[in-house]
């Protein structure tokens, strides 16, 4: 097994992941798969030293993994509270308690 093909694979994992090209990612990890099933195959052939490098590869990956899925569930929550501050406003009482007010929406009225 050819640790150079994991890890050559591992940095183009690492560089979609930075550019968040999820197509490219989605390609990388099919190829990925398919190498680490031969690997653990052929699991002795790999140095202590090459195992080593893939981890530290792999755990940085899995760091920038992490970092997207939070990136993408802030972008979602901001989505959702725009949305949300179309239809509605918030506001407190005068005694400190929120308030939601619905804001009107426009109703076409027909005239002759």
């Amino acid at each position: 097994m050819n640790s150079l093909a994991i890890e050559t694979l591992l940095d183009q994992e690492e560089d979609a992941l930075r550019h968040s090209d999820f197509s490219r990612l989605e390609q990388v990890l099919h190829a990925k798969e398919t190498l680490l099933d031969a690997l653990q195959d052929d699991s002795e052939s790999l140095s202590r030293e090459d195992a080593q490098r893939l981890k530290d590869a792999a755990e940085r990956n899995n760091r920038l993994h992490q970092a997207t899925i939070r990136g993408l569930r802030s972008v979602i929550d901001r989505l959702a509270a725009t949305r949300r501050a179309t239809s509605h406003l918030d506001t407190y009482t005068a005694q400190g308690q929120r308030r939601d007010l619905a804001t009107p929406r426009g109703r076409l009225e027909k005239k002759a």
